[in-house]
């Protein structure tokens, strides 16, 4: 009678044990689930300027940024300012699967001589909150333009050019867009003309969860005498993107990631099972 007491006592004392572990690993793990989903405390991305989330970490969509550094370079006769404070940032959310963001305006216009610009921004993204993995990114210029004038009566060649590249180094992946228009004039001969405009498209690769890369854009012009080897006055170029946009292509396909109340469901089943297994301890 007393090794049977002793017997169900230990198994009564091992029950109630298993209970409190298993009520506790619950606790744990609903608590481990509500952090996840709390993980991410940074604000939307704003729209303004280059400088206004230059150093900030914020979201697009359901992607996160660290947006940590800004290098603008500018040369020549007549180029805009492209400093952080003057090129626009735009947060581009109308397509789930395609979050990312815009800059412009920046142009070169060649007045006599020779003008080039560029800017390019750093950036690490990151998959929020389990969200989908990334599998590519794009780089797409807004209405672009280009054009070359060499006068009649020079040896000259003039030209302009947009480019622009969206360049996911850690992958490494890299994707971009370019225009350019060039015109020989040599003296009174017929001139030559070239114009070309291409882009590569998105650059697919395998998911992954986050990676550091560059949004770049640069725009040049220029005007080039043969005769004296010297820049200037012998025609007009321009070279204008009003915006170019960057995107983050998403993974569709992929398994669910549990939410909070999923492993919650699971805790309390687990700790009906081990209820269960008590009462047929103590009935036994």
């Amino acid at each position: 009678m007393k090794t049977y007491a002793r017997t169900c006592g230990y198994f009564g004392s091992s029950a109630t044990s298993i209970l409190s572990w298993a009520f506790l690993a619950c606790l744990a793990l609903g608590s481990l689930a509500a952090g996840s989903a709390r993980a991410n405390t940074a604000g939307a991305c704003a729209s303004g300027t280059i400088a206004t989330v230059l150093g900030t970490t914020c979201t697009i969509g359901d992607k996160t940024f660290d947006f940590n550094y800004y290098y603008p370079y500018s040369y020549g006769t007549a180029s805009d300012a492209n400093a952080a404070a003057d090129v626009t940032f735009t947060p581009l959310t109308s397509n789930p699967l395609a979050p990312g963001f815009e800059l412009g305006a920046f142009s070169s216009t060649d007045v006599s001589g020779y003008t080039y610009e560029y800017g390019y921004l750093g950036y690490n993204v990151s998959v929020t909150d389990g969200s989908a993995n990334l599998i590519g990114i794009n780089a797409q210029a807004n209405d672009p333009t280009v054009a070359a004038a060499a006068e009649t009566d020079s040896n000259y060649q003039v030209a302009a050019g947009n480019y622009a590249y969206n360049y996911l180094y850690s992958v490494p992946a890299y994707a971009y867009t370019s225009q350019y228009a060039e015109q020989y004039q040599y003296f009174s001969s017929y001139p030559y003309n070239y114009n070309s405009s291409y882009s590569s498209g998105p650059a697919m690769f395998g998911p992954v969860s986050s990676g550091n890369g560059e949004a770049l854009f640069e725009t040049w012009a220029y005007d080039y005498n043969y005769s004296t080897g010297n820049y200037g006055g012998g025609g007009t170029a321009e070279a204008a993107m009003p915006s170019v946009d960057y995107t983050f292509l998403e993974q569709t396909d992929r398994s669910p990631v549990p939410e909070p109340g999923t492993l919650v469901l699971f805790g309390s089943g687990l700790i009906s099972i081990v209820g269960f297994a008590r009462r047929k301890i103590f009935q036994a």
